[in-house]
């Protein structure tokens, strides 16, 4: 029997996903779409052509023949002129990659919290767009796209604990448990009005992630309830 400890969120690492995304300092939607992307949850051409026969692969605005996660967030033209139109360094998102894990997995060598939080709030601010532009067929300028980006990711960060925007003695990254425990942390919050969503992962005394994932819901409750549905969440996959 292991025991699990309970701790905040604040979790780094390359082996998962869901581990590395958890201590990320975005909004819940963006660590969401993050996660599902990497997953091939996202509801691109291709992923709804491997369940539906009848639709197409090919990317809605360019014609692209593999409308896949890749392609969506990062070369697609459309895609393309929003990275374009940002102040990202350009080797973070200007390198042909194989898939979508290497593309992040890149980023996150770079040794930055902050470099892999803009890549995944911009990636997140395309596929917006993108889908608005398709479903809406009105298409934001990508430079408003850029902007409203950035003033989503700094909103969200000035409203965190002082703790995190003005640093501390203490480290900002994950505290491994005592030897023979895992450790479980979690992250909760409002998607829209009227939607919810949790992020947990789980790791053991040398930093190696057991396992990790989200979840959404609809109905919105207080701030407690969220954070203790994820808590439990976490604990039912432990």
């Amino acid at each position: 029997m292991r025991r699990l400890v309970i701790a905040g969120m604040a979790v780094k690492g390359l082996g998962n996903f869901g581990g590395v995304c958890a201590g990320l300092a975005v909004p819940l939607r963006v660590k969401m779409m993050g996660w599902k992307a990497v997953r091939g949850g996202l509801a691109t051409k291709s992923n709804i052509a491997r369940r539906l026969r009848s639709v197409d692969s090919r990317c809605s605005l360019c014609g692209f023949p593999e409308d896949n996660e890749l392609h969506a967030l990062l070369e697609c033209p459309f895609a393309k002129r929003i990275w374009e139109c940002n102040d990202i360094d350009r080797s973070l998102w200007a390198q042909r990659e194989p898939d979508l894990w290497t593309w992040l997995e890149s980023v996150l060598k770079e040794g930055r919290e902050e470099a892999m939080e803009e890549v995944l709030t911009m990636a997140w601010a395309v596929w917006g767009a993108r889908n608005k532009t398709i479903f809406d067929t009105s298409s934001p300028s990508p430079s408003q796209v850029v902007e409203n980006a950035w003033s989503y990711l700094k909103a969200f960060k000035e409203n965190q604990p002082q703790v995190l925007k003005q640093g501390s003695t203490t480290p900002r990254g994950w505290r491994p448990p005592n030897a023979g425990c895992w450790k479980l942390n979690t992250d909760a919050g409002k998607l829209g009005d009227w939607d919810r969503g949790y992020v947990f992962v789980i790791r053991d005394c040398e930093g190696d992630i057991v396992t990790a994932g989200t979840q959404q819901q609809a109905g919105a409750l207080s701030p407690e309830i969220h954070e203790a549905t994820a808590l439990l969440f976490g604990i039912k996959k432990a």
